[in-house]
């Protein structure tokens, strides 16, 4: 089923040493703990190819759905160059990634600059707006800091930025995530809805977008 690279088990085994799911959660980035080069994209010492080494999430791409054709390349959905979770990736050109890039507004401006457009200072502020409901969704905060959703995901679950978030209660960020999270058994509006729709067309799970929401599986999975 994967593998179809025919990769070495070598090869096999220090990609896995090398990441770190949070909570073995499948639906979560994967960190790829190794060597980061300066863009902050995984870099894996390859035996088995006429290669030396090659790109983590590149290698996860290859030994989870197949090969990459000459012209095209591996993104991230999440946007989160150390993830190798195939789940997070898509297949694209060149094009697409300067798209992609312009889209979620990665680019530098102004004095932000670096890999992330948010600083602690963004982080905190966002906490804090959230608590007196100034934002009620993931998507109003990631429009409002022209980010993707996951990141103010990662957030909210306390996946990254923790020397931020760990300066609330323990009780203010389960405030955080009951605020931004759907109400179990309320009716979605048109633009949950229409949000839904779109993350399946882009190839999210219905898993991670009912833990995006706060909503069922079923509730997921019923919009097609």
């Amino acid at each position: 089923m994967y593998n179809t690279l025919n990769y070495s088990q070598t090869d096999i085994d220090r990609f896995f040493r090398n990441i770190k799911p949070p909570d073995n959660d499948i639906e979560d980035c994967w960190l790829w703990s190794g060597y980061l080069d300066k863009d902050r994209y995984g870099e894996l010492y390859i035996d088995s190819k006429n290669i030396k080494h090659i790109r983590s999430h590149r290698f996860s791409w290859e030994y989870f759905i197949g090969q990459i054709p000459v012209d095209k390349q591996i993104l991230h959905k999440c946007d989160n160059p150390p993830c190798v979770n195939p789940n997070h990736l898509f297949i694209g050109t060149q094009q697409d990634n300067k798209n992609d890039e312009i889209s979620k507004k990665r680019h530098a401006f102004g004095q932000k600059q670096g890999a992330s457009i948010l600083t602690d200072n963004d982080v905190k502020k966002i906490i804090e707006e959230t608590l007196i409901r100034k934002h009620i969704s993931i998507f109003d905060i990631a429009n409002a800091y022209n980010v993707h959703h996951s990141t103010i995901n990662n957030i909210i679950q306390e996946y990254r930025w923790t020397h931020v978030t760990k300066q609330f209660s323990k009780q203010e960020m389960s405030l955080v995530r009951q605020i931004l999270h759907h109400k179990r058994g309320s009716k979605l509006d048109n633009s949950t809805i229409l949000q839904i729709k779109t993350l399946k067309t882009q190839g999210y799970t219905n898993k991670y977008i009912s833990n995006l929401f706060g909503i069922s599986n079923w509730s997921v999975d019923k919009y097609k």
